[in-house]
């Protein structure tokens, strides 16, 4: 899928030091934005799942998304992105549900991400590189003086 809002412009190798820090909340929001919003399409989708599930375990993976941490480390293919609207009061006011494939399994799911820097990577890629891409989620080791442990993608390609 190619994306055809490709409004957003960032000068890649561009230093970015001392730049306010307002500016930058507000680049990457406009960057995020251009992921569509989930909605009605995303009501027929679990109707559409529920339609085929093959029995009650199948049935109540409808109703829970994943964690991104629960792929740490793992090689995923994400196929597609929505964007949701969030009130988390630290973030860009979005959070992503991600449309994913296992690399090594092939199976399917389902995940929620508000990492600042994941959902900015991903918003990157989606510009930059259109669907699908894999990546490999990661964490840091250290939490932050807030107590957040930082995540971002790696190995991020065309898939």
């Amino acid at each position: 899928m190619t994306n055809p809002a490709q409004a957003v412009v960032i000068t890649p190798g561009r230093a970015v030091t001392g730049r306010p820090t307002a500016d930058i909340i507000a680049q990457a929001a406009q960057l995020v934005s251009v992921i569509p919003l989930g909605g009605e399409d995303a009501s027929w989708s679990i109707v559409d799942q529920i339609m085929h599930a093959q029995s009650p375990a199948d049935m109540e993976k409808i109703w829970s998304s994943g964690s991104f941490s629960d792929w740490l480390g793992r090689s995923i293919i994400v196929t597609d992105i929505h964007r949701g609207e969030s009130d988390f009061k630290d973030g860009l006011g979005f959070f992503l549900i991600l449309s994913c494939v296992d690399a090594d399994t092939g199976e399917e799911f389902t995940v929620t991400t508000g990492s600042l820097n994941v959902v900015v990577q991903l918003a990157w890629a989606y510009t930059n590189m259109s669907l699908p891409f894999s990546c490999t989620p990661r964490q840091s080791d250290r939490p932050t003086a807030d107590g957040y442990y930082p995540q971002r993608l790696s190995n991020l390609a065309k898939a």
